[in-house]
């Protein structure tokens, strides 16, 4: 009876070690906050009164293998200031050009300007960040600036 007890107890004791080593290898990472792997740059653009000029923003991806899902939705409304006027009030993948080397993405809208000062473009967009571990969405509201002049 004292040998079934040892043998118990040893097998018990190495389903616990085995159970515990299994743990820490499955353990996860931690949570990626989507943020991190991206910056924001506006655009900010001069323009003549009456005349035409691009603003926008650019957005910097600062981690290796990230990329701006080119299929998942990617949406930008449009405001403005009431001395600017754009020409879209919407935007989609047709406005964002991708750079040749994939570290960053630019997206323009056309701008008139209507009365000198600096003017307000305001860009409230969502799009999809994605690594080869995770896909995520995230939400930028960016303010650029159109100085009119005469």
């Amino acid at each position: 009876m004292n040998v079934k007890f040892v043998l118990s107890a040893t097998a018990t004791a190495f389903a616990v070690l085995v159970f515990v080593c299994l743990s820490a290898f499955q353990a996860k990472a931690a949570p990626v906050d989507v943020k991190t792997l991206y910056t924001i740059k506006a655009k900010n653009t001069s323009v003549k009164k009456g005349a035409s000029a691009t603003a926008g923003f650019a957005i910097l991806l600062t981690k290796a293998g990230t990329k701006v899902h080119p299929q998942a939705p990617f949406k930008c409304s449009v405001s403005t200031s009431k001395g600017v006027t754009a020409k879209k009030k919407k935007l989609g993948h047709d406005d964002k050009t991708v750079a040749k080397d994939g570290k960053s993405v630019d997206v323009g809208v056309g701008v008139t300007g209507t009365a000198l000062g600096d003017q307000t473009i305001t860009l409230d967009c969502s799009f999809f960040v994605c690594t080869k571990d995770i896909c995520a969405r995230t939400s930028e509201k960016i303010n650029v600036t159109a100085k009119v002049t005469k």
